[in-house]
Protein backbone atom coordinates (compact mmCIF):
# COMPACT_ATOMS: atom_id res chain seq x y z
CA UNK A 1 0.00 0.00 0.00
CA UNK A 2 2.96 2.35 0.40
CA UNK A 3 3.11 4.95 2.86
CA UNK A 4 0.70 5.45 5.63
CA UNK A 5 -1.50 9.19 6.04
CA UNK A 6 0.36 11.73 8.15
CA UNK A 7 -0.93 12.35 11.70
CA UNK A 8 -3.63 14.92 10.55
CA UNK A 9 -5.76 12.02 9.49
CA UNK A 10 -5.69 9.89 12.86
CA UNK A 11 -6.68 12.93 14.71
CA UNK A 12 -10.00 12.67 17.19
CA UNK A 13 -12.96 11.29 14.78
CA UNK A 14 -16.31 13.60 14.98
CA UNK A 15 -18.93 15.29 12.18
CA UNK A 16 -15.99 18.25 11.42
CA UNK A 17 -13.59 15.40 10.78
CA UNK A 18 -15.26 13.81 8.28
CA UNK A 19 -13.66 13.37 4.98
CA UNK A 20 -15.31 12.59 1.26
CA UNK A 21 -14.81 8.86 0.32
CA UNK A 22 -15.11 7.90 -3.14
CA UNK A 23 -15.94 4.74 -4.23
CA UNK A 24 -14.41 3.90 -7.58
CA UNK A 25 -13.87 0.48 -8.94
CA UNK A 26 -10.36 -0.48 -9.63
CA UNK A 27 -11.43 -2.37 -13.23
CA UNK A 28 -13.21 -0.35 -15.00
CA UNK A 29 -12.56 3.19 -13.16
CA UNK A 30 -16.70 3.43 -12.35
CA UNK A 31 -17.31 5.65 -9.81
CA UNK A 32 -19.56 2.92 -7.25
CA UNK A 33 -20.80 5.65 -4.26
CA UNK A 34 -19.65 8.38 -2.22
CA UNK A 35 -19.64 8.71 1.57
CA UNK A 36 -17.60 10.03 4.80
CA UNK A 37 -15.07 8.80 6.25
CA UNK A 38 -13.72 9.70 9.28
CA UNK A 39 -10.00 8.85 10.19
CA UNK A 40 -11.07 5.70 12.35
CA UNK A 41 -13.62 4.59 8.98
CA UNK A 42 -10.50 4.57 6.61
CA UNK A 43 -8.19 3.10 9.49
CA UNK A 44 -10.49 0.27 9.46
CA UNK A 45 -10.48 0.26 5.93
CA UNK A 46 -6.73 -0.49 5.62
CA UNK A 47 -7.17 -3.57 7.94
CA UNK A 48 -10.23 -4.93 6.69
CA UNK A 49 -9.88 -4.33 3.33
CA UNK A 50 -13.33 -3.64 3.05
CA UNK A 51 -14.87 0.06 2.19
CA UNK A 52 -15.11 1.49 5.53
CA UNK A 53 -17.25 4.98 5.92
CA UNK A 54 -19.50 6.76 8.92
CA UNK A 55 -22.48 6.70 8.98
CA UNK A 56 -23.97 10.28 9.67
CA UNK A 57 -27.64 8.61 10.07
CA UNK A 58 -26.58 5.72 11.93
CA UNK A 59 -24.04 8.02 13.82
CA UNK A 60 -20.99 5.08 13.79
CA UNK A 61 -18.99 3.26 11.41
CA UNK A 62 -20.37 0.93 9.00
CA UNK A 63 -18.48 -1.17 6.42
CA UNK A 64 -20.07 -1.26 2.88
CA UNK A 65 -21.95 -4.53 2.32
CA UNK A 66 -22.68 -5.36 6.25
CA UNK A 67 -26.11 -6.27 5.88
CA UNK A 68 -26.62 -6.68 2.11
CA UNK A 69 -23.44 -8.69 1.31
CA UNK A 70 -22.64 -6.46 -1.59
CA UNK A 71 -19.11 -5.43 -0.34
CA UNK A 72 -16.60 -3.15 -1.97
CA UNK A 73 -13.21 -5.13 -1.29
CA UNK A 74 -10.73 -2.23 -0.95
CA UNK A 75 -7.60 -2.63 -3.18
CA UNK A 76 -5.88 0.46 -2.68
CA UNK A 77 -6.79 3.77 -0.77
CA UNK A 78 -5.51 7.09 -1.78
CA UNK A 79 -5.55 10.42 -0.25
CA UNK A 80 -5.72 14.05 -1.75
CA UNK A 81 -2.88 16.77 -1.08
CA UNK A 82 -5.13 17.91 1.82
CA UNK A 83 -6.18 14.49 3.20
CA UNK A 84 -9.74 16.01 3.40
CA UNK A 85 -10.35 13.92 0.95
CA UNK A 86 -9.74 9.66 0.26
CA UNK A 87 -10.29 7.48 -3.10
CA UNK A 88 -10.93 3.77 -2.21
CA UNK A 89 -10.22 1.77 -4.88
CA UNK A 90 -12.21 -1.23 -4.83
CA UNK A 91 -13.41 -4.52 -6.25
CA UNK A 92 -17.16 -4.84 -6.09
CA UNK A 93 -18.94 -8.07 -4.43
CA UNK A 94 -22.56 -7.21 -6.17
CA UNK A 95 -24.00 -3.68 -6.95
CA UNK A 96 -22.95 -1.10 -5.21
CA UNK A 97 -26.48 0.81 -5.00
CA UNK A 98 -29.57 -0.03 -2.63
CA UNK A 99 -31.56 0.14 -5.94
CA UNK A 100 -29.79 -3.16 -7.14
CA UNK A 101 -27.95 -1.05 -9.31
CA UNK A 102 -24.26 -1.27 -10.12
CA UNK A 103 -23.55 1.89 -9.09
CA UNK A 104 -25.01 4.54 -7.10
CA UNK A 105 -24.69 7.49 -10.02
CA UNK A 106 -27.43 6.10 -12.23
CA UNK A 107 -29.64 8.95 -12.51
CA UNK A 108 -29.40 11.45 -14.76
CA UNK A 109 -30.92 14.90 -14.14
CA UNK A 110 -30.08 17.14 -16.62
CA UNK A 111 -32.66 15.82 -18.97
CA UNK A 112 -30.26 13.71 -21.08
CA UNK A 113 -30.76 10.34 -23.02
CA UNK A 114 -28.57 7.56 -22.63
CA UNK A 115 -28.04 4.43 -20.25
CA UNK A 116 -24.54 4.17 -19.94
CA UNK A 117 -22.84 7.68 -17.81
CA UNK A 118 -20.72 9.44 -19.31
CA UNK A 119 -18.47 9.00 -15.36
CA UNK A 120 -17.61 5.77 -16.84
CA UNK A 121 -14.36 5.30 -19.22
CA UNK A 122 -13.72 5.18 -22.29
CA UNK A 123 -12.83 1.71 -22.49
CA UNK A 124 -15.47 0.69 -20.01
CA UNK A 125 -17.95 2.31 -22.31
CA UNK A 126 -16.45 0.60 -25.73
CA UNK A 127 -17.01 -3.03 -23.59
CA UNK A 128 -20.34 -2.21 -22.89
CA UNK A 129 -20.85 -1.50 -26.48
CA UNK A 130 -19.41 -4.36 -27.86
CA UNK A 131 -20.70 -6.35 -25.68
CA UNK A 132 -24.44 -5.15 -26.74
CA UNK A 133 -23.88 -5.70 -30.58
CA UNK A 134 -22.39 -9.13 -30.11
CA UNK A 135 -26.31 -10.22 -28.62
CA UNK A 136 -27.74 -8.32 -31.47
CA UNK A 137 -28.63 -10.14 -35.11
CA UNK A 138 -26.09 -10.62 -37.49
CA UNK A 139 -27.66 -9.20 -39.89
CA UNK A 140 -28.16 -5.46 -37.85
CA UNK A 141 -24.75 -5.77 -36.38
CA UNK A 142 -21.87 -5.58 -38.68
CA UNK A 143 -19.45 -6.07 -35.25
CA UNK A 144 -21.50 -9.29 -34.44
CA UNK A 145 -20.85 -10.68 -38.13
CA UNK A 146 -16.99 -9.32 -37.80
CA UNK A 147 -16.99 -11.60 -34.16
CA UNK A 148 -18.54 -14.71 -35.65
CA UNK A 149 -15.89 -14.28 -38.41
CA UNK A 150 -13.19 -14.82 -36.08
CA UNK A 151 -9.68 -14.20 -36.70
Amino acid sequence: MGARMNVSLAQADGPAELRVAVAQDAASGEVRMVGFASAEAVEATLRSRKATFWSRSRGRLWQKGESSGNELRVVEVWADCDEDAVIYLVDPVGPTCHTGAPSCFHRRLDGGEGEVSRALPSLARLAERLAARREATAATSYTRQLLEAGA
